[in-house]
C-alpha cells in the first residue's frame, strides 16, 4: 500500500493539513494572516482545500511516455444481457420497504469533538475526511493555536471513535 503521509497549504496560505499514513488528517496548523478565515465556512474550505493538498502531495507522477507516442484505448468490456423473468417480483423482493440509512459504527460513520466542543466533525463513510462544524462564536475569539488544536482534537476523536467500534 502506498502512503497517504503528506502535507498540503490552502491557496490563501492560512491552513496547513499534515496526513497520516492512511490520509486521515493528523495536524492541523494556522497562520493568522488577517481574520477573513474567521467565519466556519471560510475555515472549513481552507482545511478541505489544504487536505486536498496534502492528499495530492502522495500521489506518484504518472510514467511519461516517450514522446509521439499516444495512450492505447481501452476496450470496455461487452455488456452481457440476460432476461430477467418476473422482473416485478424479483426486483421488489431485493427492494427495502423502507429507505436505508448508513449510520452507526457497522458502516464507518463516527462524530468526534474537540476538547472543548467548539468543534465538531462526522466522518464520511469509510474515508478519512468528513464534515466539520465550528461555533461560530468561539471562532470569533479564540487563539489560532487554540483553533488548530480544536479542529485536531475533533478528528482524532472521530477516528478513535470509528477504530474502537471496528
Amino acid at each position: 500500500m502506498t502512503s497517504m503521509a503528506g502535507s498540503g497549504v490552502d491557496p490563501s496560505g492560512y491552513v496547513t493539513v499534515v496526513t497520516d499514513e492512511w490520509g486521515r488528517l493528523s495536524t492541523v496548523s494556522l497562520h493568522d494572516v488577517d481574520e477573513s478565515w474567521r467565519t466556519e465556512h471560510t475555515l472549513i474550505d481552507a482545511v478541505q482545500a489544504a487536505w486536498r493538498q496534502a492528499l495530492a502531495s502522495t500521489r506518484e507522477p504518472a510514467p511519461k511516455r516517450p514522446a509521439g507516442q499516444r495512450p492505447r484505448a481501452i476496450r470496455s468490456p461487452r455488456p452481457v444481457h440476460r432476461p430477467l423473468d418476473n422482473w416485478a417480483a424479483t426486483g421488489r423482493a431485493m427492494m427495502p420497504s423502507a429507505p436505508m440509512e448508513p449510520t452507526g459504527p457497522a458502516f464507518g460513520v463516527a462524530t468526534g469533538a474537540s476538547d472543548n466542543d467548539c468543534v465538531n466533525v462526522r466522518l464520511h463513510l469509510g474515508g478519512p475526511g468528513g464534515d466539520m462544524k465550528v461555533d461560530q462564536g468561539w471562532l470569533q475569539s479564540a487563539q489560532v493555536e487554540n483553533c488548530a488544536k480544536a479542529i485536531t482534537e475533533a478528528f482524532a476523536d472521530a477516528y478513535r471513535r470509528r477504530n474502537a467500534h471496528g
